[in-house]
């Protein structure tokens, strides 16, 4: 299992244009969002936002256990370039891992921790954050 640091320094916004909407489409990217938090109905309101920006319905699933305190990405060799999308939609950025024991039709998941108990705001629309689309993919602006 292979792991990148979102806490590396970050390159600029420019150098990562090309990555993040390069010529991903988001209905063909495969999610599962694991609540690891115990907030009921979360994994369904951060699949409700990814459906709003062009993603497919997510597999939604509880963690075995409510007590994972920092939200994590997995993905399968091979779509990291997906994962780092969906880390760029996100309130905070999460750690990525790559993993090879993912669901067979999942290619990234999003395990919610609790460190996203607070985030609510951002996945019902009442966070100032603007993600565009354009024939290059998903373009993500925060607003402060």
């Amino acid at each position: 299992m292979a792991e990148k640091d979102a806490s590396d320094p970050a390159p600029s916004k420019e150098a990562l244009q090309p990555e993040i909407t390069g010529s991903l489409d988001n209905k063909d990217i495969q999610i599962e969002v694991s609540n690891g938090n115990g907030i009921s109905g979360m994994a369904r309101q951060v699949s409700g936002f990814f459906q709003q920006y062009g993603f497919a319905k997510a597999r939604l699933t509880n963690h075995p256990s409510f007590n994972q305190n920092l939200t994590e990405i997995y993905y399968r060799p091979n779509s990291y370039q997906e994962a780092h999308q969906i880390n760029q939609m996100l309130p905070k950025q999460a750690r990525l891992i790559e993993s090879m024991e993912l669901r067979h039709d999942i290619q990234v998941k999003i395990l919610l921790g609790r460190d996203f108990s607070h985030e609510n705001n951002h996945f019902t629309g009442n966070d100032p954050v603007r993600v565009g689309h354009s024939a290059h993919g998903t373009q993500i602006d925060k607003v402060n």
